[in-house]
């Protein structure tokens, strides 16, 4: 195992060390979060009595986080909010861009990709325009003419980084709808506490089975809505870490389209249920798929507090619990990511 990690963390591109260390800062980059300084940065880019809609542009990561909080600012503040890819945007007619629209362009790492290109058009347009970045140094930032820094850091998988910048989207939504200010920042305190765990949370809860289970089955990952990003964002990481290839997909469109049909042992399904949302649909589909004798993950909140506090009722059912599904991700990766270096594997190398 030191000789695979070792090759991992010389030559891998975001190696595990990196996203180990990363990892386990994050309880002290939350420590360290000036909400104040946060909200006010975002005042100060935002005209929020003019907003109507929102729309969320991203890659990768990014676009996960885009897909949950697209869900989460229609919930929260009842505005239209929608979630695109940078280069469906780039490809996208944009004359109905006003500055009733707030386009939020996101980019952890800032280099050139079609994000930066979609960041150029969306500020040819009318629409009030941020970007939210963790490289002030970046291509990204040169661009930005309203700019949110995170300062958090990124050399391994994207993940104290996506958290920094679910922050800042977080300052945004106490913005377009004040009266979350209130509920969201004490949450957010007790929140830090048990960032404290990681990276061992996944460890704790027994994942050792399930962990089996990823390297042997067919993996598809579930949900709807915010749901749906926390599923694509563990794909992104599962294919960047332990390097499994996996799908994630919306729980109406596997239903519909023949896929829950042909479901069985040689299946691993992992449905998210933890943004706040009815779950009759996710119940559903979990009860079919053990029909068919796969294997199925439910991540919702009663897992979430066993896996956090011991017990199954620390969070109730329709409590949003995006933050702690956040880490539980990222302890995951990280002990996918052990395992399959510990068998051999070897990640994709920057040689």
């Amino acid at each position: 195992m030191k000789t695979s990690e070792t090759h991992d963390a010389a030559s891998a591109i975001m190696p595990l060390t990196a996203t180990r260390e990363e990892v386990s800062a994050i309880a002290r980059y939350i420590k360290h979060c000036d909400i104040k300084i946060i909200e006010e940065g975002a005042v100060a880019c935002i005209n929020a009595g003019k907003i109507r809609q929102v729309l969320l542009i991203g890659s990768g990561d990014s676009y996960a986080l885009a897909l949950l909080y697209a869900a989460l600012i229609n919930r929260i503040t009842s505005l239209p909010a929608r979630a695109l890819q940078s280069y469906e945007f780039v490809s996208e007619h944009t004359e109905y861009l006003d500055d009733s629209w707030l386009v939020v362009v996101l980019s952890a790492s800032g280099r050139a990709s079609p994000v930066v290109d979609a960041l150029i058009k969306a500020q040819h347009t009318n629409a009030q325009v941020v970007g939210i970045t963790n490289n002030s140094d970046s291509l990204f930032a040169t661009q930005v003419k309203k700019l949110l820094v995170t300062q958090a850091t990124k050399k391994g998988m994207p993940t104290q980084s996506t958290l920094a910048m679910a922050i800042f989207l977080e300052a945004i939504i106490c913005i377009l709808q004040p009266e979350y200010d209130k509920q969201y920042w004490p949450q957010f305190r007790k929140f830090c506490f048990y960032a404290k765990y990681l990276p061992d949370i996944a460890r704790f809860s027994g994942s050792d089975q399930m962990l089996s289970h990823l390297f042997t089955k067919r993996v598809t990952l579930l949900g709807s809505g915010g749901n749906l990003g926390l599923a694509t964002m563990l794909s992104n990481l599962l294919w960047c870490g332990p390097q499994v290839a996996s799908q994630a997909l919306a729980l109406e469109e596997y239903e519909h389209a023949l896929r829950l049909n042909q479901a069985g042992a040689q299946d691993l399904v992992i449905i998210f249920n933890c943004t706040g949302s009815p779950g009759v649909l996710a119940w559903h589909i979990k009860q079919q798929l053990i029909k068919k004798n796969a294997t199925v993950l439910h991540v919702d909140n009663q897992l979430l507090s066993y896996m956090f506090s011991g017990h199954y009722t620390a969070f109730s059912s329709h409590e949003d619990c995006h933050f702690y599904a956040m880490l539980a991700i990222f302890s995951f990766i990280i002990s996918a990511t052990e395992k399959y270096l510990s068998c051999g594997g070897e990640r994709i190398s920057q040689e």
